[in-house]
């Protein structure tokens, strides 16, 4: 099993799920937290993990990591491998379509600083966002904005249906 940290957290605990033995701990780099989220490609061989590059102060801090896993005997690894940025601030969830090639990530907009605990930090000026990404070269290939007047409505979370269509779910910060 994977833990990700969340509120904001710096670390993805790792164990064995048949005896629930914490085998090890992984920690992101010191500038980067977690946003709780992440999924396996179909043949487990790559994880995807949304982070904050907090020290990004203008711009979009968002990033997507892809790391690789292997597994041997009763050894599990999980290697950072590369980042993407995400387009946006705040990615949330993030999913991965069944093509394996797409990835969907929902940037909640939201502006935060492990300094600063659960401090929502720009809610007047936040822009939530819905984008599609290559998996294997963090290209954009779409974004999606809700209407300004709806700006306050952080996209969270993701599902997709049988036939890839995504719905998703948001937080109003009204």
């Amino acid at each position: 099993y994977l833990v990700i940290a969340r509120r904001p957290g710096h670390y993805l605990w790792v164990g064995d799920l048949d005896s629930g033995k914490h085998l090890t701990t992984i920690n992101v780099p010191d500038d980067r937290h977690l946003y709780g989220h992440g999924v396996f490609s179909s043949n487990g061989e790559n994880f995807y993990t949304t982070e904050n590059a907090w020290q990004l102060i203008n711009g979009d801090s968002g990033r997507v990591v892809k790391w690789q896993s292997g597994r041997g005997g009763d050894t599990f690894t999980l290697e950072r491998q590369e980042e993407y940025p995400s387009y946006g601030t705040g990615p949330h969830e993030l999913l991965l379509r069944s093509d394996q090639k797409t990835l969907v990530v929902a940037n909640g907009g939201i502006r935060t600083h492990p300094d600063r605990g659960r401090e929502k930090l720009n809610i007047p000026s936040m822009q939530p966002s819905l984008v599609y990404i290559n998996a294997n070269t963090g290209d954009l290939q779409e974004q999606h904005f809700l209407d300004p007047d709806y700006h306050k409505a952080s996209v969270r979370h993701l599902d997709q249906n049988e036939s890839g269509l995504i719905a998703l779910a948001m937080q109003y910060e009204g």
